[in-house]
């Protein structure tokens, strides 16, 4: 893997990384308003009720998938040498990269051991390539954080 990746795995940081991508998803869904957003916010209240930490230990499994992907992305800017940072970079990109990671929660969501989990995820997939996408940009910025 790439530079990203190993950076953002490191066992030394790990812990500050999950805690600031689930503090960025609990951001995104308070950010959100109207119909939409209320069915996030309940969605997001009942995957945060199933057990404290839950979201946490969610971010800790996706992780290392995840990093694959931004890492693909981030080693295709490094190579193009843009002056644009790479958070504002990607945003050219986001609905490809939020459709890589949905591809990978579509996958992890089938060995999930909590029903109401599955349930959560089917009701709100539907809605979800949007705002994973107006979020990449966020998250190329948190890990971005850890590159410098």
């Amino acid at each position: 893997m790439g530079a990203l990746y190993d950076t953002m795995l490191d066992i030394t940081i790990r812990d500050q990384v999950v805690s600031d991508y689930a503090r960025l998803i609990s951001n995104q869904v308070a950010s959100k308003s109207g119909p939409t957003g209320m069915m996030l916010k309940a969605g997001y209240k009942g995957i945060k009720g199933v057990k404290p930490g839950y979201i946490n230990e969610m971010v800790e499994v996706l992780l290392p998938s995840f990093m694959e992907v931004l890492d693909a992305h981030h080693m295709e800017y490094s190579g193009c040498n843009s002056q644009t940072p790479f958070d504002a970079w990607i945003s050219g990109c986001s609905q490809t990269v939020a459709d890589q990671l949905l591809c990978i929660t579509d996958k992890v969501i089938h060995h999930a051991d909590k029903k109401v989990v599955i349930k959560i995820y089917k009701g709100v997939r539907k809605i979800a390539q949007k705002h994973v996408s107006m979020a990449i940009p966020e998250m190329a910025a948190v890990t971005m954080k850890y590159m410098d």
